[in-house]
């Protein structure tokens, strides 16, 4: 192993250990990932520094979103979990855009139900 590759693990580690748990194995496996793919010559301990705190950044922002849906969907009627799993995970949007698309849910299940009554 170089002396750079040596460097470069040993700052993925210690930038790692400031995440948590899950967040701190997923940035080694990235970042591990990117080295391979890269090289080890083209990134220093400063490289990898910004690295992590953008992905830092971009975790929370993915846990803010999350947490959106969650707070919607606890105040809707119970049958959109599905609706809101797709969001959070299958094809990923925003809550305000899950709030639309469930609206439309709901209105196109009371129409059904109002013309099920006739």
């Amino acid at each position: 192993m170089s002396k750079q590759a040596q460097i470069n693990a040993a700052e993925i580690a210690r930038q790692a250990q400031t995440m948590g748990a899950y967040h701190g194995a997923a940035f080694t496996k990235a970042m591990n990932a990117i080295l391979v793919r890269e090289g080890n010559d083209k990134f220093s301990e400063g490289d990898i520094a910004v690295l992590a705190r953008d992905f830092t950044q971009g975790a929370a922002t993915e846990r803010a979103r999350i947490l959106a849906i969650d707070a919607i969907v606890e105040q809707m009627p119970p049958g959109y979990e599905a609706l809101a799993h797709a969001a959070k995970f299958e094809t990923p949007i925003d809550a305000d855009e899950f709030a639309t698309q469930a609206l439309r849910a709901h209105g196109q299940s009371a129409l059904a139900l109002t013309r099920m009554r006739g």
